[in-house]
């Protein structure tokens, strides 16, 4: 064997080891899983690139918030800001508390269909369900069957989110395209 073929299949092996590793039990990073949620709060770990950034989110301890426990997932960003999301889950509803409210915003309902519409609890923002079968094309995936969320925000700026079914948040675009996407691991940011 020549030193082109051993190299080529090292590489083979290595891109191959990096998307297995990347992978949740079961899970090919790319792909929604059947019957989870859109709002998983079993992930531990999200790398995430914004525009010319990027954030690190880690699930944290429950916290206890108004009687209610809440999963804490604490988002460091690549400048070294931080900011904390609280989700909690109760029946087929994912609650999210903000620091605006003493209410809850309801981020998402399992029942919810094409064209529901409501708002944060803060009145900051209005959000409308799109599609459950939107796309997204990032550096790393070509996604399919994601629930897309449109968001209009009070000062004007407009996002469309999007979701997949057991890995949650993937990625966002503007009208001018691409703005954020998960990345499998930090290491890889560097590519994009």
């Amino acid at each position: 064997m020549n030193f082109k073929n051993t190299a080529f299949i090292l590489f083979c092996f290595l891109l191959i080891t990096n998307v297995i590793t990347a992978q949740i039990e079961g899970q090919d990073f790319c792909t929604p899983v059947k019957g989870m949620s859109y709002f998983p709060l079993h992930m531990t770990e999200k790398v995430l690139a914004w525009s010319d950034t990027y954030y690190i989110e880690k699930k944290d301890t429950l916290v206890e918030k108004n009687g209610k426990r809440y999963a804490a997932f604490v988002q460091t960003w690549e400048k070294g800001s931080v900011d904390t999301l609280y989700l909690r889950v109760e029946g087929k509803k994912v609650y999210q508390l903000q620091k605006c409210c003493k209410e809850e915003t309801l981020r998402w309902d399992e029942d919810f269909k094409v064209g529901h519409k409501w708002s944060d609890a803060g009145g900051e923002v209005n959000y409308e369900v799109i599609s459950f079968e939107g796309k997204l094309t990032t550096p790393v995936c070509d996604y399919t069957n994601l629930l897309i969320i449109h968001a209009v925000y009070s000062n004007g700026s407009e996002y469309d989110y999007y979701y997949s079914r057991g890995f949650g948040y993937v990625g966002a675009t503007i009208t001018s395209g691409l703005l954020s996407f998960a990345v499998p691991k930090k290491s890889l940011l560097t590519k994009f």
